[in-house]
């Protein structure tokens, strides 16, 4: 940690270096992966330990899968296998629902790998209060190499062009989105220790009288006829986002 100012024979302060202050918040983010971002508090962390599955699925057809696997692991022993067949459009997703928070600043962060670059990687989180629905989401395409939130119309819209993505084993990427609720409106969005700029966009929302509830879906989709393999792990959900 620095010593009043640059150290270990650097020209300027250390950006990459902690106070105590900030390992006390690191150490309360229960091993969490994006440490490059401050965060709110850490209320659900799932690293796919457990034999219990706790995500349900959905897929475009029998042959689709989730499953717990040791293949590949960010963290522990294993991590979500999500896969596809070789059909267009076809896609495989997990799907996982959680109480509502006091705090309506929430950020979604999870690691995936992929071996296919002709994924669509997305995300859609929903936010459920007695009285209104929102839907809100992310989107990597690692074939074209764009970026993509939800916007109000629930259409995908291009917010950066992210350059190269890599596809292969043992490489894992993660991203995270933050949502105040409350305000409708987007906060932040980062991939891989970039944080890209969000325009001015309210999250969609619609009036929905249903019990509360917060859920985080992750898909795996095909944007030609050639099937893929992902991995998903290190789930966390925050609230209290700054």
């Amino acid at each position: 940690m620095p010593h009043g100012g640059p150290d270990w024979g650097t020209v300027g302060p250390l950006t990459t270096v902690f106070t105590v202050d900030d390992l006390g918040e690191v150490a309360a983010r229960l091993g969490s992966v994006v440490l490059y971002d401050r965060r709110g508090i850490v209320v659900n962390f799932d690293n796919f330990e457990e034999p219990i599955v706790k995500w349900g699925w959905d897929g475009s057809n029998a042959d689709c899968f989730r499953r717990l696997d040791s293949t590949y692991a960010r963290s522990g022993s294993q991590s979500m296998h999500l896969f596809t067949t070789n059909d267009d459009s076809v896609y495989s997703h997990m799907r996982g629902y959680f109480e509502v928070l006091a705090s309506m600043r929430i950020g979604f962060e999870f690691s995936f790998l992929f071996l296919d670059y002709r994924r669509s990687i997305e995300a859609e989180y929903r936010y459920q209060s007695m009285t209104t629905t929102w839907v809100v989401g992310l989107k990597i395409d690692t074939q074209t190499k764009k970026l993509y939130i939800r916007d109000t119309a629930v259409t995908w819209k291009e917010i950066a062009d992210i350059g190269f993505i890599r596809a292969a084993t043992y490489q894992w990427h993660t991203v995270k989105l933050v949502v105040d609720f409350a305000s409708s409106l987007y906060m932040r969005l980062l991939l891989d220790a970039i944080e890209y700029p969000i325009p001015t966009e309210p999250a969609f929302s619609f009036a929905n009288p249903l019990a509360p509830y917060i859920s985080a879906q992750i898909t795996n989709r095909n944007v030609d006829n050639i099937g893929g393999r992902m991995w998903v792990d290190d789930f966390i959900l925050t609230q209290d986002e700054p």
